[in-house]
């Protein structure tokens, strides 16, 4: 829809993209392939804005309910799924965060708002390597200088 253009404006439409990980109740991995898509796709502002957060959501909400929730019927009190889960965060959420973190060096430092953006990404993935990959821009390690409201 977003793509079609159906909303009336742009806010509508960001509207709908960061609900969407909020109401899904199992998230697939191919779910997670088709969202990206929206990330290269030439929108409005707010749209493009929404985008990233929405899709670094759904990324960790498809790894988070991995695992059976309150309303499914378990066959046993003990935590197999627990597996499922770890494997969803090496397989989906640990490449995802390597991805985008190869894509932020990339990125002109100068330009905030991109620098903004993959960081609101990698607040919304939370889990995995994120904090592995940004410590050394937060303790100032790295060879690049990054703005300070950065680190």
């Amino acid at each position: 829809m977003v793509m079609n253009s159906e909303y009336e404006d742009d806010r509508a439409a960001a509207k709908a993209l960061t609900a969407v990980p909020f109401h899904i109740r199992k998230p697939t991995k191919g779910l997670v392939e088709e969202w990206e898509s929206l990330l290269s796709f030439e929108t409005g502002h707010f749209t493009q804005m929404a985008a990233p957060m929405s899709f670094a959501h759904l990324v960790r909400r498809t790894c988070e309910l991995a695992a059976p929730q309150p309303y499914q019927k378990v066959r046993s009190d003990a935590n197999k799924f627990a597996q499922r889960k770890t494997d969803c965060l090496e397989q989906l959420l640990n490449p995802m965060i390597e991805k985008y973190f190869a894509e932020f060096q990339e990125v002109e430092k100068t330009d905030i708002n991109q620098v903004y953006k993959y960081l609101s990404m990698f607040a919304n993935f939370k889990w995995g390597k994120v904090s592995e990959v940004l410590k050394p821009i937060i303790f100032g390690e790295t060879e690049e200088q990054y703005p300070t409201e950065v680190r």
